[in-house]
């Protein structure tokens, strides 16, 4: 958040009067809900007494447990009031964080699969009827759930390149542990660590969250799940652009399920001071802390790994690998099925190798090597390209954070990582790229032949998601001329016209303009190299915290002329002449995919079933999810409940209308979306 401190202290005096007056919101009445949690979940609420063991009655598959991970570590009591700015030494959670209401909570999306994993089973028909309604309450931090303390981690994080000390979840509580799964809200109010924004989200992001978790599952990628969707009346203040253009956004809470949610960012905590930023981590050379913490994630989350090694270091080399092996592999998912993170720090990097914190992530649409779906990345430094390099980064910094904590030498640590995290890349992402592609065998020219195929896609401006579904036609007729022409036309009606890339390039130069005159960048890049001290002085800096700085600008320069040039280039042809350069573009590359397949052998009808488990019909672009937040802040939230339907039958031919994973006309439309068919303004989109 970028509002000042006067917003900070308008919104924080709000919320406090909501927790005050939250009761007057709420529906039903809070005996009804001890009614209902003593009666339907058998569950004690009495505070004095001990849990009673519960009856369930049918439809209910769980109820929430003691949260073991917070009662295991290091602990203190959040501060009154609970958003005072301190540093939290020695701490790994803040307990007992109070309950800040929304107003009228509506459940206006649940996860079926991941909600009966922690809570229960619901049907639709449910969601407005008492379940719904309960569910809204406790599943937004508007009334307490039995047996819970909400409660907040600290961990640190080195962010776009440079660390910046304490972090902590800032809108986000712990609720507890069911079934080995870890159950969170995200946008529940405020925490010791909210800082000096408000603890809320709103539903733009909050619904990017469930549905954007919802469709990676589906897609196979390792990943966090979101059991439901919670919506409120209120509406807060938010800059969403950060230009200074305040605008009031709907309130709503997502709930979320890991197995843990530790990241490589929690053990940044016992990192001393920072050479480039001067910052340090709360508990720094506090080793006692840091290995409790570590003690706990080896024998509760890597037993099988870590549980057979004598020491602390050889438990630490071998967690370490298996990160490096989880980590490049969900990597390597990520860029076979188009997704780019956008906000790829180490505070949002799962220990476990999921895919966590869905922020201003996004799909490629038309395929760019460069593609930043994050407004505020405008270097491009987690671009899609570069994603495989920073897992690699963030994964070093978790060697050298073990040090910290006096776990494992670092440069041990840093050997474990080169040794083992580019093998572990390359197997999954050209193992999964094949697949995609419907290739067999294990060819030594398999890179560049994928390159290849991808480059092909980025100069023709192709449809990432069409451009593999095109393929797999010619791929079961094993590359025949009879076969040639269609193909040629699919995938040439896939690519972007001349309009469409005009647009891209505008926004994208829109999203990385220098934040100062080009010739005073140039001036200040100048004494950068030649006195560096001189800068640093002047800006009362660190003299590389300067040289990053103005060097992100000189990036920024160069990529926005760039653009400036490839849009004059594009808009000097007219629709015909590009559809023909991109139809001589994949003619060339169509006849290296034929002998790639002639080398591998296998027959079409068998590659053809490889690439339809493989290759999504529907891609979650943005303005797909666009035109559901937009339904959804008018309190529609059927364009939601299409999405997760839709989400369930990504893979394998599209069913009929009335199929589609049953979800009707709407679902079935959204399977056969085009990128083609995107309304004015889709390629103008980006998220923050």
């Amino acid at each position: 958040m970028r509002h000042g401190l006067y917003l900070f202290v308008i919104t924080s005096t709000l919320y406090r009067l909501s927790s005050s007056f939250g009761s007057a919101y709420l529906a039903p009445s809070t005996a009804k809900f001890t009614k209902f949690a003593s009666t339907k979940l058998g569950m004690s609420t009495a505070s004095s007494a001990p849990p009673v063991p519960p009856v369930l009655p049918s439809g209910w598959s769980t109820v929430p447990a003691s949260p073991f991970v917070v009662s295991s570590l290091p602990t203190r009591k959040s501060p009154n009031p609970v958003y005072s700015l301190r540093s939290t030494p020695s701490v790994i959670f803040s307990t007992d964080v109070p309950l800040q209401p929304i107003r009228n909570p509506k459940l206006a999306s649940f996860d079926k699969k991941s909600l009966e994993s922690v809570l229960m089973t619901l049907e639709e028909g449910q969601m407005d009827g008492e379940e719904g309604t309960i569910l809204a309450e406790y599943l937004s931090g508007s009334t307490a759930m039995p047996n819970t303390k909400p409660s907040a981690h600290c961990y640190c994080g080195h962010q776009f390149g440079s660390f910046s000390g304490q972090l902590g979840d800032g809108a986000t509580m712990y609720l507890t542990n069911v079934n080995g799964l870890e159950l969170q809200l995200k946008g529940a109010g405020l925490t010791p660590y909210s800082r000096t924004a408000d603890g809320r989200k709103v539903l733009r992001s909050s619904l990017r969250e469930h549905v954007g978790s919802k469709y990676m599952d589906c897609l196979g990628v390792p990943t966090t799940t979101s059991p439901t969707l919670v919506v409120g009346e209120n509406r807060i203040q938010r800059d969403k652009y950060y230009t200074g253009n305040i605008s009031m956004e709907r309130v709503a809470v997502v709930s979320r399920v890991a197995r843990t949610f530790f990241r490589f960012g929690s053990f940044e905590i016992c990192k001393p001071t920072d050479a480039k930023t001067g910052r340090a981590g709360p508990s720094a050379g506090d080793e006692a802390t840091g290995q409790a913490l570590f003690d706990f994630v080896a024998e509760n989350y890597f037993e099988e790994v870590a549980s057979s090694k004598p020491s602390r270091a050889e438990k630490g080399k071998a967690i370490l690998k298996e990160v490096c092996k989880t980590t490049a592999y969900t990597c390597a998912m990520w860029q076979a099925v188009g997704f780019t993170h956008g906000v790829l720090n180490t505070d949002n990097m799962s220990i476990l190798g999921i895919t966590i914190d869905y922020g201003p992530y996004g799909f490629q649409e038309y395929f760019d090597w460069d593609h930043v779906p994050n407004g505020s990345d405008g270097t491009g430094r987690y671009d899609y390209k570069s994603q495989p390099e920073f897992c690699k980064w963030n994964v070093m910094k978790l060697a050298e954070s073990f040090g910290f904590c006096g776990v494992l030498d670092v440069e041990a640590g840093k050997a474990v990582v080169e040794e083992e995290y580019d093998l572990a890349f390359k197997e999954a992402y050209e193992g999964k790229f094949r697949k995609k592609l419907g290739v067999f065998g294990n060819e030594e020219g398999d890179e560049d032949f994928i390159k290849l195929v991808l480059d092909t896609m980025a100069e023709t401006r192709a449809d990432f998601t069409e451009t593999f579904v095109s393929l797999e036609t010619y791929a079961e007729s094993e590359g025949s001329s009879e076969a040639l022409g269609a193909t040629l036309d699919s995938l040439v009606g896939n690519c972007a016209d001349v309009d469409a890339i005009s647009s891209i390039c505008k926004r994208k130069m829109k999203m990385c303009k220098p934040n100062m005159p080009p010739q005073q960048i140039i001036q200040l890049w100048e004494i950068c190299q030649s006195d560096p001290e001189r800068l640093a002085q002047h800006f009362g800096a660190p003299k590389e915290a300067i040289i990053a700085e103005i060097g992100g600008e000189m990036e920024k320069l160069g990529q926005y002329a760039a653009l400036t040039k490839r849009m004059e280039e594009v808009q000097k042809m007219g629709d015909e002449e590009l559809q023909e350069e991109n139809r001589v573009k994949w003619r060339k590359t169509l006849s290296a995919y034929k002998e790639r397949m002639g080398a591998g052998g296998g027959g079409g009808g068998e590659r053809a079933k490889v690439m339809r488990e493989n290759n999504p019909r529907f891609c979650l672009k943005n303005w797909i999810l666009q035109d559901s937040i937009e339904k959804a802040d008018k309190g529609d939230w059927s364009g939601i409940q299409d999405l997760m339907r839709a989400a369930e039958s990504i893979y394998g031919d599209v069913e009929e209308e009335g199929g589609g994973g049953g979800g009707g006309g709407d679902t079935y439309k959204i399977l056969l979306t085009k990128q083609r068919e995107a309304p004015k303004g889709a390629n103008d989109l980006y998220n923050t």
